[in-house]
């Protein structure tokens, strides 16, 4: 639960990799972001014609948000390569998440715009689900009352979940229900 951005797509071109590493990584330091660089070029900036188990990119991490993920496959698909050991189909790995939920409505914007950087200069088939609907209307007070929403109804199920007391035979499933029926 909480607000989330999910998007997908392809570097244009392989020759572009080390240009976007290289932004990027200069974007996180000036913003304070952590950040992992995993290969930063690929052999004779070419795509690989099979696949390989490299990981070509960089991942950015801002303070309270899932990372940013800009990390390539063999043929230049972005994709998690956390989840590649438990599929063997393109999705989940192929369709990035990332929760901004905690990191408020100025770091969402900042992550967003640079999607729209990033897609415009170095990427093709991109795709972007933005849940606030900032990456169509550029509508910030739209971003600040979803993570309102969503903070208030995580605090109540939280809440909940320390104040209410299970009734004997209750399953846990029945008791998450009844919580989120009062929320």
């Amino acid at each position: 639960m909480g607000v989330s951005i999910h998007y997908s797509g392809k570097l244009k071109d392989a020759a572009l990799l080390p240009l976007l590493v290289e932004e990027l990584e200069d974007i996180a330091k000036i913003l304070g972001w952590t950040y992992t660089i995993f290969l930063r070029e690929y052999p004779n900036n070419q795509f690989e014609t099979s696949a390989s188990d490299n990981d070509y990119g960089i991942m950015v991490s801002p303070q309270g948000c899932e990372p940013v993920v800009f990390v390539f496959d063999h043929e230049g698909y972005i994709y998690a390569p956390w989840l590649k050991q438990f599929f063997t189909e393109p999705f989940p790995i192929y369709n990035i998440s990332t929760k901004t939920q905690f990191a408020g409505a100025d770091t969402h914007i900042k992550v967003i715009e640079l999607m729209r950087h990033f897609n415009k200069k170095y990427l093709t088939h991109f795709t972007m689900i933005d849940e606030t609907d900032y990456w169509e209307t550029g509508d910030k007070a739209m971003i600040e009352e979803k993570i309102s929403f969503l903070g208030s109804k995580i605090n109540a199920l939280a809440s909940g979940l320390e104040n209410t007391k299970m009734k004997d035979g209750e399953s846990l499933e029945d008791f998450i229900k009844r919580i989120a029926e009062g929320m």
